[in-house]
Parts: C-alpha cells; sequence; structure tokens
C-alpha cells in the first residue's frame, strides 16, 4: 500500500513538473523581451549613475522608483550604439 502511495505522488509531481514545463515553451519569447528590458533597465541606472559622477549611491538610481527612467534611458544608449555601429561600418565600407 505504501508503494503505491508513493507511486501516486511521483506522478502528481512528474504531471505537475510537464504542466510547468509546457508553460515555459509557451511563453519562452516573454523570458528573451524580460532579459531585454532588464538590461535597459541595468544601463540606464548605470548611464545615469555615471552622468552624476558618482555623487549620489548607485542604490538611489536602480530601486523600484527610477525603473522608467532608467529603462527609457538604457534603450536609448542601445539604440545608439546599434546605429552608432551600423554608420560606422557603412562609413568604413564606403571609404574601403
Amino acid at each position: 500500500m505504501c508503494i503505491s502511495i508513493t507511486n501516486e505522488v511521483n506522478v502528481l509531481i512528474l504531471d505537475q513538473n510537464k504542466e510547468v514545463n509546457t508553460k515555459e515553451n509557451n511563453n519562452g519569447w516573454a523570458r528573451y523581451g524580460g532579459s531585454a528590458f532588464y538590461t535597459s533597465i541595468w544601463f540606464g541606472a548605470i548611464i545615469r549613475y555615471i552622468f552624476f559622477l558618482g555623487q549620489k549611491k548607485f542604490e538611489v538610481f536602480y530601486n523600484e522608483k527610477n525603473v522608467t527612467k532608467n529603462a527609457i534611458v538604457g534603450w536609448l544608449f542601445k539604440m545608439l550604439l546599434i546605429f552608432g555601429s551600423i554608420y560606422l561600418l557603412l562609413l568604413y565600407l564606403e571609404t574601403t
């Protein structure tokens, strides 16, 4: 009787894990978008910290209150890097 109880528990655990795995597979794109968002927040916080020349602590910039500001600044920085790289590549290709 104990063996069947543990087997039933194991089957329930396996069924729950299977359900979780299918949810993760279906929403895989959300994880990638989230990581890009958090990267923007980090870049934004670091750039704002550097802009203030370290006069304020980093925790002042990297908190829940400043998430929107950090995300905007970080996104602008990433776009500047991408378009700047493309411009430099085109400039290099044009001169050769």
